[in-house]
């Protein structure tokens, strides 16, 4: 749409339920008022839903898929639901996990709306603890907004008892291309030009870069002909292996390197270009 404008399709399921929350055990219980004549009679509780990952937060509604951290939880993601959104790169893997809770004996699953064309859901746990992931990797055609709905429901007493199901979750996941990374010019970080050289003496240049996909990489390097004609390193510079570095607001992943030189004496009057690439 223009000025900026987007729109996507969703199906809301709207359940009408007679649940009152158990503080206690910190879900709906049903039949709370009308007893006997509940319908759900039979069906002691209201499943609970979650959905979860490894994201990092890019604003107050939004956030985007990040590498499993081992020492970390991952995120609740009930914060996260429509009409927030989850930025998806194009090319790389989203992966979240989906779990019911059912205090009652029985089983619980999930209901789900239609998906994004290679979507895997895969169960993963059964009975009254079910879990599944979902996992997706979009390509280029699927650039734009995509919205997945689903909810838990149980089923006790082999479908005598009338199933009860959570209220629905709905994620929109916003499909993107992946950024390049950058250079970070930003003062004390990588120079725009080389210091003054003097024969003998040892320049250190350090040079940082960045990219804005938390599960991409980026690196240093020189650069090739066809990216910058002419540019060499200077005879003896040595350039030092990629270390990991914070950085800059609004990128997600660092990396620095160091090129060091000591200028011979047979190096008076020495010119030329000194080019990098982030890739």
């Amino acid at each position: 749409l223009s000025g900026g404008r987007a729109k996507v399709g969703l199906d809301f399921v709207v359940t009408v339920l007679d649940a009152a929350w158990d503080a206690g055990a910190m879900q709906w219980k049903l039949c709370g008022a009308t007893g006997d004549a509940c319908v759900h009679k039979g069906n002691e509780w209201v499943p609970s839903l979650m959905l979860s990952g490894f994201v990092r937060p890019t604003g107050e509604c939004s956030a985007q898929m990040a590498p499993p951290t081992p020492s970390v939880a991952a995120t609740h993601l009930a914060a996260l639901t429509f009409p927030c959104s989850l930025t998806v790169f194009a090319g790389f893997d989203m992966h979240l996990s989906l779990a019911a809770q059912d205090p009652q004996e029985g089983m619980v699953g999930f209901n789900f709306g239609a998906v994004p064309a290679g979507m895997e859901l895969a169960v993963e746990a059964t009975g009254s603890a079910g879990a599944m992931s979902m996992a997706w990797q979009p390509c280029l055609g699927a650039l734009g907004l995509h919205a997945v709905c689903l909810d838990a429901a149980d089923r006790h007493g082999n479908g005598s008892v009338a199933s009860a199901s959570s209220p629905m979750a709905c994620l929109q996941l916003n499909v993107t291309r992946d950024p390049p990374p950058m250079f970070d010019m930003a003062p004390g970080r990588t120079p725009a030009t080389l210091p003054p050289l003097t024969m003998g003496e040892e320049v250190r240049v350090e040079l940082f870069a960045a990219d804005a996909n938390c599960l991409d990489s980026v690196e240093i390097v020189p650069a090739t002909p066809e990216e910058a004609p002419g540019s060499m390193l200077p005879p003896g510079a040595m350039l030092h292996a990629a270390q990991p570095a914070q950085p800059p607001a609004g990128m997600c992943v660092g990396s620095s390197r160091v090129m060091t030189w000591t200028p011979a004496y047979n190096h008076g009057g020495w010119s030329g270009r000194v080019c990098f690439a982030a890739v």
